[in-house]
């Protein structure tokens, strides 16, 4: 379970992964409109407030290991060891539906005193980040108390400007209501000029955008790449304003213009990192950068604004995980390591079932239970062996260590639910999946309870078998049945008979199953059952040419009826991006259509 220091360190990592990239784009592209660079900080912006993004594979934050700030507590622990406690441990029960509830607090059991050195650790961290928030925000509180003090004493001139001798620089004040300040020793011209350049902030909404940069200051005061950034983004903001006055009014208002801001220099600046006004800054860049601005060629100015678009898409997306492991059921081969302090244990008959969708969510499912519970998408992470001494009681578990020390790959998940119930995965280079299961919480100590190995289940029973029966035409009913017969079903189903569709196109396949339990949209659409059915209709598009649709039809025990159909055209929609021919075209030798189906598991 994420505290809110975890989630500050997380938001602060991967907007200063974010910040730097920008850098280097600012640095490439520093002869290009600076309204570019100016729109790429609002990339940066949503990143340091925001918890959450979309995943993708273009992702250019994968690959670094620092989506790991949610376990960042177990690996801190670590300097607690060979300090030994005894402590009450609550002993709890098995899931069922992603609720574990307790069967006795009486037990008591001697561990490392690691857990209260965490909190201890995360509450001093904690304590520091808000002493530090709340100087920050105080400071721009006094600040804009001060200023809105001397604003209630200028003159309103119309149309939201006002005019004040109190002030030697202009500057917006307000979010969203903004007012214009201007200083009343302006000339007419100076004036002229000053006034176009405010109209194009508050045009642009740059007060709202200034006002959450700053919140975002605060709230990462501690970075310093934050503030570097904080500042460059108001220099470009500064910056394209100037630019767009020039691209309205023409380049001939150039020296003028620059002349009004160095006399304007001169004056007292308003509070530079203050939420609700801002003025003008960094004169001498201004300048230089006024007197070097050319109009940018049509075709530069697309070509930037495209690679604009695509640095943007790879900045504020997630990366999504690209294992070859995904899209796939499994089940539990063996029990690694099991925790001693617990009642309930699992036997080979009563292993549960997991699958790791195709985005990658883990989804599990007891063999008592008819629902999967489903995880939060696993994110990538560099914890070793070392990090679990105490949650794993690795003393006692030699072949767990060796199993963690040696993976290649190892990613972390969790489910919503009061225990805290997480889970580690861990990829071995020869493809082993091992996957422990355990509880974290700051609540109370952090425990491994299963450590399991996993197997794949396959999808299909033979696909020698399968890809035998390949038939242009739906209508060849022995071809057709012995491709359907030889796919893998949902577990509480069991394949009965097919029918077609041949009379009118669209021609298609509706698959009858039998249920052993009640059926209804819930059970057929979970994640886990629907990409089985999802598989088995792309397998039959890749074997069938003709065949259009593809539906499945189940019939529980009581008569009631539930169908799932599949399009042609829609699954070759998603996967276009995958590949570059017909589904029918994926078939057209064996070799071709097992990779056709280890590449299913990236579909979207």
């Amino acid at each position: 379970m994420k505290t809110l220091i975890d989630l500050i360190i997380e938001l602060s990592l991967t907007g200063s992964m974010t910040i730097l990239i920008i850098l280097l784009f600012r640095g490439l592209a520093f002869r290009l409109p600076k309204n570019l660079s100016y729109l790429l900080w609002s990339v940066a912006l949503f990143r340091l407030l925001v918890p959450f993004s979309v995943m993708s594979r273009w992702s250019l934050l994968g690959g670094v290991g620092w989506f790991d700030a949610p376990t960042k507590r177990m690996s801190e622990s670590a300097f607690g060891a060979g300090i030994i406690s005894t402590t009450s441990h609550t002993v709890l029960s098995p899931i069922a539906n992603g609720i574990v509830k307790p069967l006795s607090s009486t037990l008591t059991v001697t561990n490392l005193a690691q857990n209260n050195l965490t909190l201890n650790y995360e509450g001093v961290l904690l304590t520091i980040w808000l002493i530090g928030v709340v100087v920050l925000l105080g400071f721009n509180l006094f600040k804009g108390y001060r200023l809105y003090k001397g604003v209630k004493q200028a003159v309103y001139l119309g149309d939201g400007v006002y005019q004040s001798s109190h002030f030697s620089s202009p500057f917006v004040i307000g979010v969203f209501n903004p007012k214009i300040i201007l200083p009343a020793t302006l000339s007419d011209e100076e004036r002229y000029y000053i006034l176009a350049h405010e109209k194009v902030h508050v045009r642009r909404f740059d007060p709202l955008w200034r006002s959450l940069a700053c919140i975002a200051l605060t709230l990462h005061w501690f970075n310093p790449l934050v503030w570097l950034g904080f500042n460059l983004a108001m220099r470009d903001m500064e910056m394209s304003c100037d630019e767009a006055v020039i691209q309205q009014y023409g380049h001939n208002i150039k020296k003028p213009y620059s002349t009004s801001m160095l006399r304007l220099a001169v004056g007292q600046p308003v509070y530079p990192f203050s939420p609700v006004a801002f003025g003008e800054g960094d004169t001498k860049q201004r300048v230089k950068n006024v007197l070097r601005f050319k109009k940018t060629k049509s075709w530069v100015g697309i070509v930037a604004t495209l690679a604009l678009i695509v640095l943007a898409v790879t900045l504020i997306t997630n990366p999504m995980i690209q294992g070859d492991f995904t899209g796939k059921t499994y089940r539990v081969v063996s029990k690694v390591y099991e925790d001693p302090i617990y009642s309930f244990t699992y036997f080979e008959s009563t292993y549960p079932t997991f699958t790791i969708t195709d985005q990658n969510v883990i989804s599990r499912k007891e063999t008592s239970e008819v629902n999967w519970v489903d995880s939060d998408p696993l994110e990538k992470v560099s914890l070793t062996a070392a990090d679990f001494q105490d949650p794993f009681n690795l003393l006692a578990s030699s072949d767990a260590k060796k199993i963690i020390d040696k993976a290649d790959e190892r990613y972390v998940s969790r489910l919503s639910d009061e225990a805290g119930t997480t889970y580690w995965l861990f990829k071995q280079n020869n493809g082993d999946l091992y996957l422990a299961v355990g509880y974290d919480t700051p609540e109370r100590h952090n425990s491994i309870r299963w450590f399991f190995e996993l197997e794949e289940e396959p999808f299909y029973t033979s696909l020698e078998t399968v890809y035998a029966n390949r038939t242009n035409y739906v209508g060849n009913a022995s071809k057709v049945g012995g491709i359907i017969g030889g796919f893998a079903y949902p577990s509480w189903s069991s394949y009965d008979h097919f029918e077609m569709t041949t009379s009118e196109m669209p021609y298609g396949v509706t698959v009858v199953l039998a249920s052993e339990i009640a059926v209804d949209d819930t059970l057929i659409n979970d994640s886990p059952n629907y990409e089985i059915l999802k598989r088995n209709a792309l397998m039959t598009f890749a074997l069938v040419e003709n065949v259009e649709t593809v539906s499945f039809e189940f019939s529980d025990t009581d008569d009631q009826k539930m169908s799932v159909s599949f399009d042609k055209a829609e699954l070759a929609e998603g996967l276009k991006d995958v590949i570059q021919t017909t589904l029918w075209e994926q078939g057209e030798t064996y070799e071709q259509f097992k990779a056709f189906i280890a590449s299913i598991s990236v579909w979207e």
